[in-house]
């Protein structure tokens, strides 16, 4: 018998003399009873199917990061309308902004901008503190969102930033250029009036919108100059290496990465807005520095080694500007120059066009 079992018998005698009594029985003890009804949380007042059906979610937590956990939880087996009850019920200790980044988020990722902004709302009338990321969420609504005046709108996030002491980064801007580019809106103006250096997501949507939107040549060049700027102020171990990306670093600006997508979302805008011959020997002399391919040259290292998806953007480029014969030469040379390239069906399928075949499908891993 236990000392704890001893103790219980002899302060309560009669527990001796009724062993009949579930409440004194060995099988559940007084003493587990007690401290199970100790441990039985509160549930909060919300009468809902939700909350009917997931009782032991809608409990009180007992911290701010219980309450976030909760409201994850939530969302994935309810709406976000339930999620967003679950924390207004709670008292504002208990709320934290983690948790309705998390609901704000959830709001636009479905494009409902507005319901987002009135999410916004209610966080702040709580007097919970939004943060940088409580910010690109917003904007990543209107950029999802099919409002007309979605570009207007994540502006206005923008400058209302500094209303609560958060400064605007080239995260918030990039968020910014993806609702330029759903709505297709010029994109040249607010690039020029970048107050955050680019980065290579940056350029990468630039590319982009000049591609879809039939920007002139002359943008899509100046975008590449800068980004050959920023990709050889310092070589990297990496690109010395011969690796896939070229990694430079700036103490002020961070990392820069010239990878293979942002080299294909150049080509691609490049084709798209070239007017002549002189922006195709442009895009060759890209080609000769980026991967060391040109027929009928001495061959050397370039930037990148080419791989499967850097040649396919190749010869989409050629395809897009009629070279149809040069880009044959080029699948031939970057083929016997580097042999450990082995052609998948998307690669066979843009070079049979070349020949003459049904234009490939769009290129799925060219965006970044």
């Amino acid at each position: 018998m236990s000392a704890l079992k001893v103790i219980f018998l002899r302060s309560f005698p009669a527990a001796r003399l009724a062993p009949h009594n579930r409440c004194f029985s060995t099988s559940t003890p007084i003493w587990q009873s007690a401290q199970r009804s100790k441990t039985r949380q509160p549930l909060l007042k919300i009468d809902s199917a939700a909350a009917r059906a997931h009782k032991h979610l809608y409990t009180i937590p007992a911290d701010p990061f219980i309450a976030a956990q909760r409201v994850s939880r939530i969302l994935k087996v309810a709406s976000v309308d339930d999620a967003l009850e679950y924390i207004t019920s709670l008292r504002v200790g208990l709320q934290s902004t983690a948790a309705w980044n998390t609901v704000l988020k959830h709001y636009g990722d479905q494009g409902k901008a507005s319901a987002a902004e009135k999410c916004f709302v209610q966080m702040r009338k709580r007097n919970i503190a939004p943060n940088q990321q409580t910010f690109t969420i917003l904007i990543s609504a209107w950029a999802h969102s099919s409002s007309p005046a979605a570009v207007r709108n994540a502006q206005d996030v923008i400058d209302r930033m500094d209303r609560y002491g958060v400064q605007p980064t080239i995260i918030h801007y990039n968020t910014l250029l993806l609702a330029y580019e759903k709505t297709k809106t010029p994109i040249q103006d607010v690039f020029d009036r970048l107050p955050c250096k680019p980065n290579e997501y940056t350029y990468s949507i630039a590319f982009r919108c000049a591609a879809e939107q039939n920007l002139d040549s002359g943008f899509v060049r100046m975008l590449w100059s800068q980004v050959q700027q920023k990709a050889m102020a310092k070589p990297s171990l990496l690109a010395q290496k011969a690796a896939q990306v070229i990694v430079t670093e700036d103490p002020k600006e961070g990392k820069f990465t010239l990878d293979d997508r942002l080299a294909a979302s150049f080509l691609a805008a490049l084709a798209r807005t070239a007017a002549g011959e002189d922006d195709v020997s442009y895009g060759i002399d890209a080609i000769d520095q980026l991967y060391g391919l040109r027929p009928a040259s001495t061959s050397h290292k370039g930037l990148l080694v080419p791989t499967v998806y850097s040649l396919d953007s190749i010869l989409r480029f050629f395809g897009r500007t009629r070279k149809y014969k040069l880009g044959r030469e080029y699948y031939d040379l970057a083929l016997k120059q580097y042999p450990q390239i082995e052609p998948d069906q998307a690669l066979l399928d843009t070079r049979a066009w070349l020949d003459g075949a049904q234009r490939p499908k769009p290129d799925r891993r060219r965006r970044k």
